[in-house]
């Protein structure tokens, strides 16, 4: 996942998922099911949850809510709602992600009022490394 990170940087999850397919399923359904724990311990949940994430994280783990909480039973209004939810988070830029709304109606985007300076960080090793000492020549 480090190596992917570092290689693709900020872009759309779907870039992740077509370059390194396989890499972050172990960790999206961990993270699934860490969420799924933590709501069965909090129920009964009366209202909304709030999930915390980041980056490439975040848009993962909504695909696994996604699908988790796509309308029941089987069939086509349950693969129409699936396919938006899948458009909304596979093309959002996963340094740009801020939330995502899961309801009845759909997965919408959440912009984050604050925009990412993509010059100045690249991607996650921006954080963890600090500014490229080359950049400031």
């Amino acid at each position: 996942m480090v190596a992917a990170d570092s290689a693709i940087g900020y872009a759309p999850v779907a870039m992740y998922l077509e370059r390194y397919p396989g890499v972050y399923d172990a960790a999206s359904e961990a993270m699934g099911a860490a969420l799924a724990g933590a709501v069965a311990q909090a129920a009964p949940v009366d209202g909304d949850v709030l999930v915390a994430g980041h980056a490439n994280y975040l848009s993962h783990l909504s695909l696994e809510i996604a699908a988790a909480l796509a309308p029941e039973p089987a069939g086509a209004a349950r693969d129409a709602w699936l396919q938006q939810a899948r458009e909304v988070v596979l093309r959002t830029n996963v340094g740009e992600a801020c939330a995502f709304e899961l309801s009845a109606e759909g997965v919408r985007y959440l912009p984050n009022p604050e925009a990412t300076d993509f010059a100045a960080a690249a991607s996650n090793d921006a954080f963890v490394n600090g500014p490229d000492p080359k950049s400031e020549l």
